[in-house]
């Protein structure tokens, strides 16, 4: 799932006898790690919650002062800004003049964008060459 502004949607993952929460996608990408004692594991869940279900109506985090959402916030950002390579095939032209390799391209996740289920989209064109890109699998 995802909202207006185009962010994906986040899950939590608890993980007690490690102590650790996850803080992922709807795809499964992981975004944040919390570590922590036993003891503190029910009050992150509660902390937490109203974060995710404000984040998901498409409420901004990153105008929070709290230090914990400015860092997971600021991992949010870094996730976005991520780098990933696609690929596509050669237009007629390129073949005409001898490129006819498929070509690759760095876009971020923000740039490919997120379908209605806050997963990767597998293609997107890009708004430079009007070419549509496609994501490896």
């Amino acid at each position: 799932m995802r909202h207006e502004n185009g962010l994906p949607k986040l899950k939590i993952s608890y993980l007690t006898f490690t102590m650790q929460t996850h803080l992922y996608t709807v795809d499964g990408y992981l975004i944040h790690t919390f570590r922590h004692s036993p003891e503190d594991a029910n009050q992150l869940r509660e902390w937490l919650k109203p974060i995710i279900e404000k984040h998901n109506t498409g409420k901004d985090l990153w105008i929070e002062t709290n230090e914990n959402l400015k860092e997971i916030s600021t991992s949010l950002r870094n996730f976005l800004n991520t780098e990933i390579e696609l690929h596509r095939e050669p237009t007629k032209a390129e073949i005409k003049f001898g490129e006819g390799a498929i070509h690759y391209k760095t876009f971020t996740r923000n740039q490919v964008g997120f379908n209605k289920d806050g997963k990767l989209k597998r293609w997107f064109v890009n708004l430079d060459d009007g070419l549509r890109y496609y994501r490896s699998l």
